[in-house]
């Protein structure tokens, strides 16, 4: 939503999750972590307002990639209105976790996103976020902003050997003996290059 944000990806095996100093985001409502009130901000255009909040939620992923519930999300963020408008940007890092696509090892890498956002009330864009009961809510722009931009295939190593499809050896720790399998789609074209032999 609204600019392209930039991620940065630093891989790494089996992460450990870090939850000091967290705040539990949970339910839209003015106690929230995530909740700020945007008439204040309104009342004052032009005059920014920074946070730095560290939060956890739930229910972050896409495929088999994913945000823990307990990995905290660092947010630091300023607020500046702009006549009906309220301009969102900063940063917002945490870590991911999944599988290796190739040969299943656990994974994770830190995600580091730049955003961009406005929030509006009634905003009759969809790419704009809404002002609700004149508050801010920042986590459904926080999740999307997460989701989309984890990777869809994460590898352990650029050269990661994967797994045998015959034996289920882990070939980055060790070989086997098995043969390579053909894929039974190609046997056709096998015959075919056996007959053109023939007549030749």
């Amino acid at each position: 939503m609204g600019e392209r944000r930039q991620a940065g990806y630093n891989f790494t095996r089996n992460r450990q999750v870090n939850t000091q100093g967290v705040k539990h985001a949970s339910v839209v409502g003015t106690d929230d972590a995530l909740c700020y009130s945007a008439n204040e901000l309104l009342k004052h255009p032009g005059v920014p307002k920074s946070i730095s909040v560290g939060v956890t939620l739930e229910d972050l992923s896409c495929l088999d990639v994913s945000v823990l519930p307990s990995e905290r999300i660092d947010i630091d963020i300023e607020f500046v209105a702009r006549g009906h408008t309220v301009l969102v940007t900063g940063v917002i890092s945490t870590q991911w976790h999944g599988s290796c696509r190739r040969c299943l090892a656990d994974v994770g890498g830190d995600l580091s996103l730049e955003i961009s956002e406005m929030y509006q009330k009634n905003p009759e864009d969809e790419l704009i976020y809404p002002i609700a009961n004149g508050m801010i809510d920042l986590e459904p722009m926080v999740r999307d902003a997460i989701v989309t931009e984890l990777p869809l295939t994460p590898l352990c190593s650029p050269d990661c050997r994967g797994i045998c499809p015959d034996c289920g050896a882990d070939l980055n720790e060790e070989k086997c003996s098995c043969n390579p399998s053909v894929d039974p789609r190609w046997k056709a074209l096998d015959n075919l290059k056996t007959e053109r032999y023939y007549f030749v």
